[in-house]
């Protein structure tokens, strides 16, 4: 009589952060009818009460008569909600998070009248841990 021997292992699980190419996948089927550009991988530790929040800052290059769409997508186990701004030079354009009405929008849609340098930065509210992906795309 042949016996057989079922072994199980016991291997702590923990709960997978979205964080890295899945949520990335997560954001780019979110584009609609927008064309991809280019993402941006954004990923803070949370910072100690009454300091100033980490701000991750992209350079890109936008032409003139070109609509752009920047939106991101957060790793939903985390608790820190990303805010965009999009700037030219040290002036802010456009931004996801209104500081005086507390209004997060999804994405910043910006008709570029001027080509040239802009600037992407990416901040966690109220300077929470956080895990995003970027996207800046055009649109029709």
């Amino acid at each position: 009589m042949a016996i057989a021997t079922l072994t199980v292992f016991c291997i702590p699980f923990e709960a997978k952060s979205q964080c890295g190419d899945e949520l990335t996948d997560v954001c780019h089927a979110k584009l609609g009818n927008a064309r991809f550009i280019r993402s941006f991988p954004v990923q803070h530790g949370e910072v100690q009460r009454g300091s100033s929040p980490r701000v991750t800052r992209y350079e890109i290059i936008l032409n003139r008569g070109t609509t752009y769409r920047i939106f991101a997508c957060n790793d939903q186990t985390k608790p820190g909600e990303v805010v965009i701004s999009l700037y030219r030079g040290d002036q802010l354009i456009a931004t996801t998070y209104d500081i005086n009405t507390k209004r997060h929008f999804p994405f910043i849609e910006y008709p570029v009248t001027m080509s040239g340098r802009y600037s992407l930065t990416f901040t966690f509210k109220d300077g929470l841990e956080g895990c995003a992906v970027g996207m800046l795309s055009t649109v029709n």
